[in-house]
C-alpha cells in the first residue's frame, strides 16, 4: 500500500510527540473502501487497518524507524479472501 491514502476515512488522528530509545506508538486507521485499491473495486465497506510502529527519536529527529502491519485481515475484509 502506497504512502498515499487510498480510503476515504472521515476520522480523526492524533499528534503523539516523544523522544527516547525506542519510541512505539500502536495505531488503528478506520475508513470506508471507495476507490479501487490494488485492483480490488469499491466495496463501501468500514474497513480497519492496525499497526505498529518503532522508532528511535534523537534531536526532535526520527533517525531509524521499522513498521509492521496486518495486512492480511486488512484484505480480508474487502471479501476477497476468505477469512
Amino acid at each position: 500500500m502506497s504512502r498515499r491514502t487510498r480510503l476515504s476515512s472521515g476520522g480523526s488522528s492524533r499528534v503523539q510527540i516523544a523522544e527516547g530509545d525506542p519510541v512505539v506508538t500502536k495505531k488503528t486507521f478506520t475508513g470506508t473502501h471507495t476507490p479501487e485499491l490494488n485492483g480490488i473495486p469499491p466495496t463501501e465497506k468500514r474497513v480497519t487497518l492496525q499497526f505498529a510502529d518503532l522508532m528511535r527519536v534523537c534531536d526532535g529527529k526520527i533517525v531509524e524507524h521499522w513498521l509492521t502491519m496486518d495486512q492480511l485481515s486488512f484484505i480480508q475484509q474487502f471479501g476477497v479472501l476468505a477469512t
